[in-house]
């Protein structure tokens, strides 16, 4: 496992932390994406890019059931921007989504429609276990999946 000075853990509010761990980048969504909170993300990728020393990262979004998942206009362009800006260095992009029930069905559908409508340059994939998602990404980047499990909990516990 990464020894725990090589993740850093990221609590912007209690609606969202980040985790940034070699290679693997991941965001918890538990409430509504706001312009604030994607912009306080994309200053944390400013500085975490770098380290990855041009080998790239896996992007893992951990959509929680109490996200909405509707974006204002301003926030819609905002992550498009935010996509674009960070493209060239992502190896893979995971969208973990583990509730049950139809606010998960629902999620997962949407995501799996941006999957198919983002013609994205990296492989992406909505997933519905941790195990299941840290396995799938640690193809990617050479990341051991027990290093990807670990930050998905710092992640969620933050």
């Amino acid at each position: 496992m990464a020894p725990p000075s090589k993740m850093r853990v990221v609590a912007y509010d209690l609606d969202v932390s980040f985790v940034f761990a070699p290679r693997v980048a991941v965001t918890v969504w538990r409430k509504d994406v706001t312009l604030p909170r994607l912009l306080a993300f994309a200053r944390e990728l400013r500085t975490f890019v770098p380290q990855c020393r041009g080998q790239g990262y896996a992007s893992i979004t951990v959509i929680e059931p109490g996200i909405s998942l509707r974006m204002g206009e301003e926030v819609r362009t905002a992550s498009e921007s935010l996509q674009r800006e960070f493209a060239p260095h992502i190896q893979c992009m995971a969208y973990l989504v583990q509730t049950q029930g139809f606010v998960a069905a629902t999620a997962r559908t949407i995501a799996s429609g941006f999957v198919l409508l983002t013609r994205a340059p990296y492989p992406l994939k909505v997933l519905s276990t941790s195990d299941e998602c840290a396995l799938w990404a640690s193809t990617y980047v050479g990341v051991p999946p027990e290093d990807i499990s670990r930050a998905l909990r710092e992640a969620r516990g933050a």
